[in-house]
């Protein structure tokens, strides 16, 4: 199993198109993909709060679009369901992978999972998401609600 930080990728100011990792193994061993995602904005306020990043709204959102039809096409999870329904999750990402799934699983984690609060954001980028046509196309693919976020 090869855990695969995707955030690097998609923000890679070279450019994104692809998932290079699934790409380079897939020519010596067989890959099984799954995708685990989080909701666009609680991506977007996260790595901004760590200055990771590196483009703007339209940019971001576009490349998260990328990455988002990538994740439909390779079979994904998503973080917030996996707060609300740990085992189930965990459970059919192992039938996915070909794993056998361990009950005991969370014993060996450090804290439960649990849904996190989304961060409060200014109103002006909340509108300009909301503006943007690769940002509502992503919410679709991924299956989230077109709600608002926390205005600050």
């Amino acid at each position: 199993i090869v855990r695969d930080h995707t955030n690097a990728e998609v923000m890679n100011p070279d450019g994104f198109e692809t998932l290079r990792t699934p790409a380079v193994l897939s020519g010596s061993f067989p890959v099984r993909r799954l995708i685990t995602v989080r909701h666009p904005l609680d991506c977007w306020l996260g790595m901004s709060a760590l200055g990771w990043m590196r483009f703007g709204i339209p940019e971001y959102c576009a490349r998260f679009l990328r990455f988002a039809l990538l994740a439909a096409d390779a079979g994904f999870e998503r973080y917030e369901d996996f707060t609300r329904d740990p085992n189930g999750v965990v459970r059919r990402m192992a039938s996915t992978l070909g794993l056998t799934y361990d009950s005991g699983w969370q014993a060996r984690m450090e804290g439960a999972p649990a849904p996190r609060p989304r961060r409060p954001m200014r109103a002006a980028d909340l509108a300009a998401f909301e503006a943007e046509p690769a940002y509502l196309r992503a919410l679709d693919v991924l299956g989230y609600e077109r709600s608002a976020g926390l205005v600050a």
